[in-house]
């Protein structure tokens, strides 16, 4: 199954999501990126937490939600600023850089990025033609990789307890149910 599952139904507000995403960067995490032993950068993220739910950000799940109204367990809302090469990863499967830095959270199997800005480059997985994309699920526990012309912000949905395929499934049947 092809691990990029584009978007065509829109539940999101770009430009209200776009303005918030650069007034709430000053409170994001930097995350140092490794490839092996070799530090290659840093990935910028902001999930939405107890302690700070940008509004923009909780709309988007709660869009989403509303939208496609089935059980998808644990879905976090996140900002990301990629700036860097982003080598190849898959994102649930914790490294020592990880357990460090993250802590003991869990890793999403899959993710719709909703990209707001920088979203000339592809992304690439293992396998697979590059693809660029405005949104899209993404496979995340296939490894990928981006390498952005320019800073790259994302809009993210993490799918902590469904799988690609479950979420790509549970998708099509809700739109064809309700086209």
């Amino acid at each position: 199954m092809n691990p990029i599952y584009v978007l065509d139904r829109k539940f999101w507000d770009l430009d209200k999501l776009r303005a918030e995403a650069r007034t709430v960067k000053e409170h994001a995490l930097e995350m140092p990126i490794y490839d092996g032993d070799k530090r290659m950068g840093i990935v910028t993220a902001l999930p939405a937490t107890p302690a700070y739910e940008p509004p923009e950000l909780i709309n988007l799940r709660d869009s989403f939600m509303e939208q496609y109204p089935i059980d998808w367990g644990e879905v976090t809302p996140v900002y990301m600023w990629i700036n860097t090469v982003y080598p190849w990863h898959v994102d649930n499967k914790p490294n020592a850089q990880w357990a460090k830095h993250k802590g003991s959270g869990r890793l999403p199997h899959c993710a719709i990025n909703i990209i707001l800005e920088g979203g000339a480059a592809p992304v690439e997985f293992e396998g697979y033609k590059e693809t660029t994309y405005e949104a899209a699920l993404l496979n995340t526990s296939v490894p990928h990789r981006v390498t952005p012309l320019e800073e790259r912000v994302l809009g993210r949905l993490s799918f902590k307890d469904k799988t690609f395929e479950e979420v790509v499934k549970g998708l099509e049947e809700w739109q064809g149910k309700n086209i």
